[in-house]
This record gives C-alpha cells, sequence and structure tokens, in this order.
C-alpha cells in the first residue's frame, strides 16, 4: 500500500524529471541532436516555460509533503539527479528523447 508521502515523493521525481528534460530540449543544440529540424523560438519558449512551470509544481508538491525547510533540499537533490539523468540520456542514447519531442511538435 502507497502512503500518500510516497505518492507525493514519486510525484515530484516525475516532475522533476520532466522538468529537466524539457529544460534540456529548449535548447537548440540538443533539439537538433534529438529532431535535425530547427526549434523556432515560440516553440522554444514553450518548452522552457513548461520545464520551470513543472519545476515549481514540483517544488510545491515537496513543500506539502515536508514542509518548506525540507523541500528546499529535497527540490535540489531530485534537480541534481534528473539533470545527471538527462545528460546521461543526451550523451549516450539521444533517441529516447525522441519520444518526448513528440509532445510538444509532430515530428519524424
Amino acid at each position: 500500500m502507497l502512503t500518500m508521502s510516497l505518492v507525493y515523493l514519486l510525484l515530484a521525481i516525475g516532475l522533476t524529471l520532466a522538468g529537466c528534460v524539457s529544460l534540456a530540449l529548449s535548447q537548440n543544440r540538443n533539439w537538433q541532436n534529438i529532431t535535425e529540424t530547427n526549434l523556432s523560438s515560440s516553440t522554444q519558449r514553450l518548452i522552457r516555460t513548461t520545464g520551470w512551470v513543472l519545476l515549481c509544481i514540483a517544488f510545491m508538491i515537496c513543500s506539502a509533503r515536508d514542509g518548506v525547510s525540507f523541500a528546499i533540499i529535497l527540490w535540489l537533490l531530485l534537480i541534481g539527479i534528473s539533470s545527471f539523468i538527462v545528460a546521461m540520456i543526451l550523451s549516450f542514447k539521444p533517441s529516447l528523447m525522441s519520444l518526448v519531442t513528440r509532445t510538444f511538435v509532430n515530428t519524424k
């Protein structure tokens, strides 16, 4: 049985990872490596805004779970881990990110 604390934690992990993926894909270099197309400025703004919104929601969930003082530590830890995961995926298996790019733009 999942407790609400565990559900909040899993939700925060997922949102932080999604936010870091969005912020990474908002960079032209990463977008071109994956889709082989140029990133328009409006799409770039949309992806970057989505990433920051997801990270802010993850912080609110961390705050609801543990209070603000511990939430800051947890949130920063989740951002570090998620950023590392995204960097490793972009370095070694960027084709995994092509699934995410289809969310923002209809690509091949």
